[in-house]
């Protein structure tokens, strides 16, 4: 057993000598009956160790079992998910704990969208106050997500993340009798598209009536209920959108009105082409106030933008590179506006158009159109006189090509600020 252990790993042989131990795996039972797939798994896992172990200890001295240690390896890897997903699994339904956000407003450092996935601000203790374990330490607990194995998920230090797509950003505990436990990390009051996303505070709504909370059928009856709509976020009485409305509502307790749109500010950033941007920016490139879209002078506008026509604020309803509006000067049809791009990236960053110039390992970037001292295979689609961060063919992060003839390539620190939307747009 001990070549075994050499070989197959701690993780492993403990449990494969004490798998005959009720006290030690009360949940490990042979199925009966309508079997229940977990311990079904789990069965099939522990037979698949033995025989690998078997076969392991039968190799004769001399036989590279290089290939049989990385299949172990993975063995092991899955056995800790398992035995963590069986014992306290981070993914169990808890809308507690859901703490969606919007970053655009604030950066992704103060808050979060939606799970979390792409939070990368500095939190680094639990909802019950426990001090998070750094991620590169396995101490006290052990597991698998280690920076650098998963280098996208940004595990710095012991920050509050969420690396494998749970309810909510969460860490390993100092605390040797709490394995894990979940992060409070508050929302950003902005809103972003249709605001679908959005898990920010606030609970009245435009004409300044009260929400109704949505665990209440009172006074007003309705199907969207927190137990009904897991994954929309419907804490307390805050606005939110789980039926993608124009934009996040709520039921009001005003007996006389049933329910009413909130009043929440867009994110004064574009992301990509700012398809997306609900911002109150109403002035072009050159100074010239937009135009309502609801008007038709000076110009009769041939688009209407997504979120209503009430408002002058510049939008995307075409396929345009950035948001423009209608102009309020008769000899000017339309003109772009000047809007910050978002320094945080959607998804993969490959709408990303940000102005981060540097590696993760702090190398200066290369310009896109120069060929020294490497000579570039990709360009990106905005353009390429610049050395910005971009992700061109679909990478994990935004990248560049460095400055050092001894690095050809490397991915930027860039903060996620969420799932990028569908542009579904018509053709300007």
């Amino acid at each position: 057993m001990s070549n075994c252990r050499k070989l197959v790993g701690s993780v492993w042989c403990d449990f494969l000598l004490g798998a005959h131990r009720q006290d030690l795996f009360p949940w490990l039972t042979v199925p009966r009956g309508d079997p229940d797939m977990s311990n079904m798994t789990m069965v099939l896992l522990l037979l698949l160790a033995a025989a690998t172990c078997t076969a392991a200890a039968d190799m004769p001295a001399g036989v590279d079992i290089s290939d049989i240690e990385e299949r172990v390896e993975a063995l092991d890897e899955t056995l800790e998910e398992i035995l963590s997903e069986m014992s306290e699994d981070p993914g169990q339904n808890n809308d507690y704990f859901r703490r969606g956000l919007d970053p655009k407003a604030q950066g992704a450092e103060a808050c979060l969208v939606y799970k979390g996935e792409s939070y990368r601000g500095k939190l680094a203790t639990t909802v019950t106050g426990k001090k998070c374990q750094r991620w590169a330490s396995q101490t006290p607990h052990s597991h698998k997500y280690r920076p650098d194995k998963y280098e996208s998920d940004g595990l710095n230090e012991n920050y509050c993340r969420n690396p494998d797509g749970h309810s909510a950003p969460w860490c390993y505990t100092m605390d040797m009798g709490k394995r894990w436990e979940y992060c409070n990390v508050p929302g950003c009051d902005c809103v972003n598209y249709k605001g679908t996303t959005y898990r920010g505070t606030i609970a009245v709504t435009k004409s300044g009536k009260t929400c109704q909370p949505w665990a209440s059928q009172t006074p007003h009856s309705h199907k969207y209920t927190p137990v009904k709509y897991l994954n929309y976020g419907l804490d307390q009485n805050y606005c939110r959108n789980p039926s993608g409305n124009a934009m996040p509502w709520c039921y009001t307790t005003d007996p006389g009105k049933k329910w009413d749109y909130c009043d929440i500010p867009g994110c004064e950033c574009v992301e990509g082409t700012g398809a997306t941007y609900r911002g109150t920016v109403a002035v072009t490139k050159s100074g010239t106030p937009c135009q309502r879209w609801d008007s038709s002078s000076p110009h009769k506008p041939g688009y209407t933008p997504p979120d209503g026509k009430d408002h002058n604020y510049c939008r995307n309803p075409s396929r345009a590179a950035m948001p423009w509006c209608y102009t309020t000067d008769p000899g000017k049809r339309w003109e772009v506006c000047d809007i910050a791009p978002c320094e945080c990236r959607m998804g993969k960053g490959t709408s990303y158009r940000g102005t981060v110039a540097v590696t993760k390992s702090g190398k200066t970037c290369q310009r896109w159109d120069s060929k020294s001292p490497h000579k570039p295979y990709y360009k990106p689609q905005d353009r390429k006189d610049h050395n910005y961060c971009r992700n061109p063919d679909g990478q994990a992060q935004p990248w560049c090509y460095t400055t050092d003839p001894g690095t050809r390539w490397e991915f930027c620190d860039i903060p996620g600020c969420g799932d990028s939307m569908a542009d579904v747009i018509p053709k300007l």
